[in-house]
């Protein structure tokens, strides 16, 4: 489990499943790049 505030960046291996989920109480926006090895 990851938790990021504003201006955080994460990096992460996403071969597994996962999710995204706001717990706070405003609107979240979210941009992510995906890579995807040849």
């Amino acid at each position: 489990i990851y938790t990021i505030k504003t201006g955080d960046s994460i990096r992460f291996k996403a071969d597994r499943a996962h999710t995204y989920q706001n717990t706070g109480d405003s609107i979240t926006r979210l941009s992510m790049t995906i890579y995807y090895p040849s």
